[in-house]
């Protein structure tokens, strides 16, 4: 089973920015969800130029009539904030018997610290990314645990999945 690591764990892994461009994904035909699943923040359409390669490759690849849809690509810090705290916010009225501590290590699974001086959030870095994909129906192919966010057993890591799932990730 993979394991989590913690902030303070990451913290100790150096970071160089790449000088790569972060560019408008749409540009190349690939397609941003209307909505995202969870939060109504604004969203943008930027990825790093290397992710958006590799995206349009992989979509290249897929059975023919599904697609790709990318719920977000680069979240501007301002955004990472405020999900960061709609998530604590959620956590702590869904699970009022968990210490800070273990609150924080929680909301370190789903949502990462915003202002981390050494460990930037993935998404504000511009290389990480949210996706889903549609069969050729046009329906949601099932790539997900049963859980919902705020249910302690749901990090995708550790999270039983259907069969289905299973077989699309697999």
């Amino acid at each position: 089973m993979p394991t989590f690591e913690t902030v303070e764990e990451l913290r100790h892994v150096p970071i160089h920015e790449s000088g790569e461009p972060v560019v408008d994904f749409t540009r190349t035909g690939l397609r941003l969800s209307p909505r995202h699943p969870v939060f109504s923040f604004p969203r943008v359409h930027l990825l790093r130029q290397g992710v958006v390669d590799r995206l349009v490759d992989a979509r290249r690849r897929l059975p023919s009539g599904w697609e790709m849809v990318i719920v977000e690509g680069f979240r501007p810090r301002s955004v990472q904030r405020l999900q960061n705290r709609a998530n604590e916010s959620r956590f702590r009225a869904s699970h009022p018997e968990l210490s800070e501590r273990d609150l924080h290590r929680l909301l370190e699974k789903f949502s990462a610290p915003p202002d981390h001086p050494t460990v930037p959030p993935p998404h504000v870095t511009g290389g990480a990314l949210d996706v889903f994909l549609l069969n050729e129906r046009g329906n949601r192919v099932d790539m997900v645990s049963p859980f919902t966010m705020d249910q302690l057993e749901g990090a995708v890591w550790d999270a039983p999945v259907g069969d289905e799932a299973r077989r699309n990730r697999d």
